[in-house]
């Protein structure tokens, strides 16, 4: 049986809303609207939290995150909150250290193998690669004005990257989505319609960099 099966509601929503935000804003987000409700984070039962996932994070998330993709995933995260029990209190922790930011991801040095494990997925339109200064590497598919892009990618990540790690940007409008990953020392850029699916554009990531 796999982790996430055992899970509690809390960590398992936090771990879902993590495809979508980095984890740290995925469990602040949460956070806040369990404890709007009186409750704790821990204490919190899977059908309660199963009610805010379809309620409150769904308001808070639909002009990130592309409303079909976010109606469909919410729900089924729902349904497998729905019968899941709070977990004990824990202990307070003695440390009172920061815990360490999660390090960069570290990809397949060859652009073009990163961009043929993207462009493939359902709903992708283009992929590029960008060095840290915004020049584009490598690209497939439609990425209108990379150029331009690049620039913007690599001011508005630096902006970020001074209140905090940053695991990745994602946008929607009408047009579809964008999502912007940092890798070490570049970005990679997807571009994709509405039903994007971001769970798998995060699942061929992690696989690219096992296999590296």
């Amino acid at each position: 049986m796999s982790p996430s099966a055992t899970a509690s509601p809390i960590d398992r929503a936090r771990l879902v809303l993590g495809a979508w935000l980095p984890g740290r804003a995925a469990k602040q987000l949460l956070d806040r609207i369990v404890r709007a409700e009186g409750l704790e984070p821990d204490a919190v039962d899977g059908e309660r939290l199963a009610s805010l996932v379809l309620g409150p994070v769904y308001r808070e998330l639909r002009y990130t995150v592309p409303r079909e993709t976010l109606r469909r995933e919410l729900k089924r995260l729902a349904r497998s909150l729905h019968d899941r029990k709070a977990t004990p209190p824990r202990p307070l922790p003695v440390a009172t250290e920061q815990p360490e930011p999660p390090p960069p991801r570290r990809l397949p040095d060859d652009p073009g193998v990163v961009l043929m494990a993207l462009a493939v997925l359902d709903g992708v339109d283009g992929a590029a690669v960008f060095d840290r200064v915004g020049r584009p590497l490598d690209r497939r598919g439609e990425v209108p004005d990379a150029e331009g892009f690049g620039r913007v990618l690599a001011a508005g990540g630096s902006l970020l990257a001074r209140h905090g790690s940053v695991r990745s940007v994602a946008v929607a409008n009408d047009d579809g989505v964008l999502l912007a990953v940092p890798v070490s020392e570049r970005w990679v850029a997807v571009r994709g319609s509405a039903d994007m699916n971001l769970g798998a554009v995060y699942a061929a990531l992690t696989a690219l960099e096992e296999e590296r």
